[in-house]
């Protein structure tokens, strides 16, 4: 849910007042809501898409499920194998630059592979260009290193808030980490879900090949 101008989950809604948001420079973040639709929280993170359809992700005009369709981003593309090299299956990914009510705004749109160097048929359906709304349950990313201690799940999107320390298989979660859910961001932070736990975590990548540091 929204609010205000923040993204707040209701089971995080503690001494709002106190949040200062994403961006240390206000100037900067009322510059940014300004470029974006009424409404829209920005973000600065990346991800990838999840859809497994084969007809691709749909892009919308706008943050509902009736949004006029404007495109369709490129569903999963297995590179040629090599030789003895097995070819990667590589997903389209994008820029996350805000999110409204479960839905993200995307732009800078790469088809599968293309970031990597990978040739990615002509023949194939091709990225879209401009910017869209796509659903959030269909996005995935990976951790980044936000510079902060290994481990940590945030309150809200700001270091001073309260946090949980957070491990899967006996290791502090961090840099590289797939999420299992991406909710929604705000600035450079992104409420995720990971090992089964849900938080603020600053960082958030859509490189499919590095570990995001």
């Amino acid at each position: 849910m929204t609010t205000g101008s923040r993204v707040v989950e209701a089971h995080f809604a503690q001494e709002t007042e106190e949040w200062t948001g994403f961006i240390s420079d206000v100037e900067e973040l009322q510059i940014a809501r300004q470029r974006l639709p009424a409404g829209t929280e920005p973000c600065d993170i990346s991800g990838w898409s999840a859809d497994t359809d084969p007809t691709g992700m749909t892009l919308r005009a706008s943050p509902h499920a009736q949004g006029r369709v404007i495109g369709r981003i490129p569903a999963p593309w297995k590179a040629p194998d090599r030789g003895r090299d097995t070819g990667e299956t590589y997903l389209s990914q994008f820029k996350v630059i805000g999110y409204r009510n479960g839905w993200f705004l995307v732009r800078d749109i790469t088809a599968p592979g293309v970031a990597y160097g990978e040739r990615y048929p002509r023949n194939l359906p091709q990225a879209p260009r401009g910017q869209g709304w796509v659903s959030a349950r269909l996005v995935g990313a990976a951790l980044a290193d936000g510079s902060l201690p290994a481990g940590r799940l945030y309150q809200a999107p700001n270091e001073n808030s309260a946090h949980a320390t957070v491990s899967r298989q006996d290791s502090p979660i961090g840099t590289g980490d797939p999420v299992q859910r991406l909710h929604a961001c705000s600035g450079v932070w992104g409420l995720v879900e990971v090992g089964g736990h849900r938080g603020w975590w600053r960082g958030i990548c859509g490189n499919q090949v590095t570990n995001c540091s």
